[in-house]
C-alpha cells in the first residue's frame, strides 16, 4: 500500500513554531525547579543547620549509620540535594515551607512533562488541515502553561486555574481539529 505525500500549507511553519514553544516551556519549568532547589537545598541557612551537618557527616563516617550493611563511602554530598527530589532523606530536612515551595515547582514541571507529548502531537496533527487555528491553539497552550506554572509556584493549586482553562480549552480544540485532519487525509 502506497501512501502519498501530505501537502501542507506554508502557514504550517507557524504550527511548528507553536509546537516548539510548547516544548520549550517544559525546559523553562525545569529551570524554575533548579531555582527552587537552589533556594531550598542550597541556602546558607539550610547548609549550616545542625541536622544537615549531621546528615553530611554520614558520608564521612559509616559508623554513624544505623544499617551497618549500608555504606556511603564514595558517595559525596551533592550540591542542591541531588538526587533527592524533595521526598527523600535530604528533603525531610527541609522546613515545611521550603519543601512546599520545592514541591510546587516540581509539580508544575511534572505537569508540563506529562502534557507535552499530547500538546505537541495534537498541534502538529491539527495543523496539517487547519494551520492557523491549530497554531492559535498551540500558542494558547504555551501561554496557558506559563500561567499554570507561575500560578502553581506562586499560589499553589488554586493559582493554576487560569492556566488550566487556557490549556484544556485549547487541547479540546486541538483534538477536534486533529480528528478533522485525520478524516481529511483519509479522504472522508
Amino acid at each position: 500500500m502506497a501512501i502519498g505525500a501530505i501537502n501542507v500549507e506554508s502557514e504550517f511553519g507557524i504550527v511548528l513554531i507553536a509546537a516548539a514553544l510548547i516544548a520549550f516551556e517544559v525546559i523553562i519549568e525545569g529551570f524554575c525547579v533548579s531555582a527552587a532547589r537552589a533556594t531550598t537545598f542550597g541556602s546558607a541557612a539550610f547548609q549550616e543547620r545542625d541536622d544537615v551537618q549531621a546528615f553530611k557527616k554520614l558520608h564521612d563516617d559509616d559508623s554513624l549509620l544505623h544499617d551497618k550493611s549500608a555504606s556511603l563511602k564514595g558517595i559525596k554530598w551533592e550540591k542542591g540535594g541531588y538526587p533527592d527530589m524533595g521526598n527523600g532523606p535530604v528533603g525531610r530536612l527541609l522546613s515545611y515551607a521550603d519543601w512546599h515551595r520545592l514541591a510546587r515547582a516540581q509539580r508544575a514541571h511534572y505537569n508540563a512533562v506529562e502534557g507535552v507529548a499530547t500538546a505537541v502531537t495534537l498541534t502538529i496533527i491539527a495543523g496539517l488541515a487547519l494551520p492557523i487555528p491549530a497554531a492559535a491553539c498551540g500558542f494558547a497552550i504555551f501561554l496557558g502553561r506559563i500561567m499554570y506554572g507561575c500560578g502553581y509556584r506562586g499560589a499553589g493549586p488554586s493559582g493554576r486555574l487560569v492556566g488550566v482553562l487556557f490549556i484544556d480549552l485549547a487541547l479540546l480544540g486541538q483534538l477536534g481539529m486533529s480528528i478533522y485532519s485525520g478524516l481529511k487525509v483519509a479522504g472522508v
